[in-house]
């Protein structure tokens, strides 16, 4: 599929530094496709459309989440092991607002990992308002995907106490899922993009 969205050209030229790349004409006409393609993939659209995305893939702790990390403003779950056992999708969307985030679980598969007829997205926890708080959430999220016979509410306070990633995965149901943790971000002097982190290859 072919989208034209006949975004103007820019030209950096003396008199622009000042200017953050959000305000220009380009990412505001942009701002609003990314949003559309956002609500397209929540509703389950790139089942039979493939959507444009941006996909970060490589073998492991070959940096993947430290590039998003430093594009998004916030951590995420990461390890010398394997720590990254889903898909993690990262929607960052400029507002005049606070900053605050929201975590989703976006289930395509069912816990037999039979695909379902059309995804299921529910917000997983509450409001974050600190980006501190952003990488515990997304790790409980991709706890409770990983038990997916298990109410994912158990999972909204989960307590890892000092295990580590491969120490903890040895109580999870199951290893990796395709299902998806979505991290909702907005605020100001967020970048518009839509980004997905895939677990390493090993």
């Amino acid at each position: 599929m072919r989208i034209d969205t006949c975004l103007p050209s820019i030209s950096i030229v003396d008199g622009l530094d000042n200017i953050a790349i959000n305000n220009t004409p380009y990412a505001k006409k942009a701002a609003s496709y990314i949003n559309i393609v956002n609500e397209l993939r929540r509703i389950g659209t790139d089942f039979a459309v493939n959507l444009p995305t941006i996909v970060f893939c490589g073998n492991q702790s070959a940096g993947k989440s430290s590039l998003i990390e430093a594009i998004s403003g916030v951590k995420l779950p990461r390890s010398d092991g394997t720590c990254t056992r889903c898909v993690m999708e990262i929607r960052l969307s400029e507002s005049i607002d606070e900053w605050k985030c929201q975590v989703f679980l976006r289930k395509e598969y069912d816990e037999n990992e039979m695909q379902l007829n059309r995804p299921i997205e529910s917000k997983f926890g509450s409001l974050i308002i600190d980006p501190d708080n952003v990488e515990l959430m997304a790790r409980r999220a991709q706890k409770a995907l990983l038990n997916p016979r298990k109410n994912s509410d158990l999972y909204f306070n989960w307590d890892f106490g000092n295990k580590n990633y491969d120490d903890d995965s040895k109580s999870n149901a199951i290893k990796f899922t395709k299902n998806v943790v979505c991290i909702e971000i907005k605020g100001p002097d967020v970048p518009n993009l839509s980004l997905i982190d895939l677990p390493g290859i090993i």
